[in-house]
């Protein structure tokens, strides 16, 4: 058997590859273990404009609700709440704290499956008696550090974990708007865009047409990896992996371009270089997540061509 690796462009698309290979039978599980390697926890809880769909929904719908209902940092409580996943262990180069590995809980607040709830123990809480209440043991890992899962596991990999901008760097930040809308923004000091928490949007005019700026941050230095260190941080999580013994139900590996963490300048030979290595520990069937989708929604969504690694 060949373990399926999935290419993603951003890491939500993760929940919809492995819900899609749950749905097709093809992997032992779930429950499974959820190797998380990424410079971020993504561990948001989502607030949903529609219910989360349940495991029998058909791919198209599954398709619609990741792409307009969750993003980049909060797509793995849902695959907990679906009982998909029951534990999560991420891996970091740095943690800033290493806690004690612990059982934590989520539930909806109520029937709509919209709003979500997470504790240590919800047994304590007004919603102790909620019938979809699931457990998750989450664990902190270093690099360098066994992991031993003793159930069917998946491997999530972030290319942004070898070398990551603190802040995002999004090529393009400003759309353009009507001069009403500028206007709008420029005499309102209680614009909803200039009180929302982290936006720091701003607007321009340029020769009569207007243009509303996203993230309006300057950029800071940052110390780029050199080709050495980030062969250096490949090999230590090949070794991680070897000493497993055993090969994960599913791989996705994420690009985080359109999201700006990972430098593009670096993005060939991260992917390259760990498609390589993983290929040395396991056979792979290797293919883009984007190909798959039904064509209800390739032929309204534009996803962007790229090469797949060498």
């Amino acid at each position: 058997m060949k373990t399926p690796l999935y290419i993603i462009e951003e890491h939500h698309e993760a929940c919809l590859a492995l819900v899609r290979a749950v749905q097709a039978g093809d992997l032992d599980g779930p429950p499974y273990h959820f190797l998380h390697v990424d410079e971020h926890a993504d561990m948001s809880l989502p607030r949903l404009r529609v219910p989360l769909p349940s495991l029998t929904e058909e791919e198209t719908a599954w398709a619609r609700f990741v792409y307009d209902e969750l993003d980049i940092g909060n797509f793995i409580w849902p695959l907990v709440y679906l009982g998909v996943v029951d534990a999560v262990t991420w891996l970091r180069r740095q943690h800033k704290r290493t806690p004690v590995p612990r059982r934590m809980q989520i539930c909806a607040i109520d029937d709509s499956r919209t709003q979500f709830i997470t504790a240590g123990d919800l047994g304590r809480t007004r919603f102790a008696d909620r019938s979809d209440i699931q457990n998750v043991d989450y664990a902190h890992l270093s690099p360098g550090e066994a992991f031993a899962p003793d159930r069917p596991w998946v491997l999530s990999i972030d290319e942004d974990y070898f070398a990551a901008h603190a802040y995002p760097r999004i090529s393009r930040q400003q759309i353009e708007i009507t001069r009403a809308s500028y206007e709008e923004f420029k005499g309102n000091p209680y614009h909803f865009l200039r009180i929302s928490p982290g936006s720091k949007p701003g607007v321009s005019e340029e020769n009569g047409r207007y243009f509303l700026h996203f993230n309006t941050l300057p950029e800071t230095d940052e110390p780029i990896p050199t080709a050495g260190e980030i062969e250096e941080r490949i090999n230590v999580l090949a070794g991680m992996l070897r000493a497993i013994g055993r090969p994960p139900s599913l791989i996705v590996l994420c690009r985080s371009l359109h999201s700006g963490y990972l430098p593009p300048a670096l993005f060939a030979k991260i992917e390259n270089t760990i498609v390589d290595r993983l290929a040395s520990l396991y056979a792979l069937d290797i293919s883009v997540l984007s190909e798959h989708l039904p064509a209800a929604i390739t032929s309204n969504l534009k996803f962007p061509a790229r090469e797949m690694p060498r």
